[in-house]
């Protein structure tokens, strides 16, 4: 993979297939496994340089999406909000794979479009109930 994201063929990789679902837009074709191989490599290992280049991709792509609302309002920011983790999860891989690619399309974002959000646990757990939930 990194031979790929050093010579540029990253890029290359194949397309995902569109569903009919409007909001839904992939970039990769997961069913590929070097697209397998590049998510495990930033969500396992924390490669930083594959990272790097994922993340420049996903900014290509995401702009290419908002470009119709950024073209009639230049002032307009959107966020960029990483799925959180369990903070056994945080404990054992040390980061968050959804916030390590965040940081890295903001990196990208030269015409400042994005706010990123940090993830921050301030909820209880879901399907959990509450003392009173119970009753």
């Amino acid at each position: 993979m990194e031979k790929m994201a050093d010579t540029g063929n990253i890029h290359a990789l194949p397309s995902a297939e569109f569903d009919n679902y409007s909001f839904i837009h992939p970039v990769f074709n997961y069913r590929d496994r070097r697209v397998r191989a590049l998510v495990w490599a930033i969500k396992y290992k924390r490669n930083n340089k594959l990272a790097e280049v994922a993340g420049e991709i996903l900014y290509e792509h995401i702009l290419g999406q908002l470009e119709d609302y950024s073209l009639f309002d230049n002032q307009k920011k959107f966020i960029l909000s990483p799925v959180p983790i369990s903070k056994k999860k945080m404990q054992e891989k040390g980061f968050n794979q959804a916030e390590l690619l965040c940081e890295k399309i903001v990196e990208n974002d030269t015409g400042n479009l994005f706010d990123h959000i940090r993830c921050f646990r301030k909820n209880k757990k879901h399907g959990t109930p509450n003392h009173t939930q119970k009753r």
